[in-house]
């Protein structure tokens, strides 16, 4: 039988240095490659064609925009809400159990 020799499982997974800067290489590659084919397609379009176009991509802009800001409001909400939960929790229900069990102490 053949001496296999097998990775080191610690190993596996892990990316060298040289390893991400491909990615970003390959990345950046796509992007710019799909960055042309759009100015292309952009420039063969007649005039009104891409008007529409810019003005289609405006609307999306702000409506991902707009999205992204509501995540954010909800977010911060319900930090706010999950304070003021905490807060109640802690000031008066915690207290009145330490009480009730300070007084069953007491009584024995």
């Amino acid at each position: 039988m053949k001496n296999q020799s097998y990775p080191d499982l610690k190993k596996i997974g892990q990316k060298t240095g040289s390893d991400f800067s491909d990615d970003f290489l390959r990345i950046s590659n796509s992007i710019n490659h799909t960055y042309n084919q759009l100015t292309l397609w952009f420039k063969q379009l007649p005039p009104w064609g891409q008007g529409v176009a810019i003005v289609s991509t405006i609307i999306v802009g702000i409506k991902v925009l707009e999205t992204i800001l509501k995540l954010i409001s909800l977010s911060i909400s319900l930090l706010i809400i999950g304070g003021g939960i905490y807060l109640v929790y802690k000031f008066f229900i915690s207290r009145t159990s330490s009480e009730s069990n300070t007084n069953t102490k007491i009584k024995k």
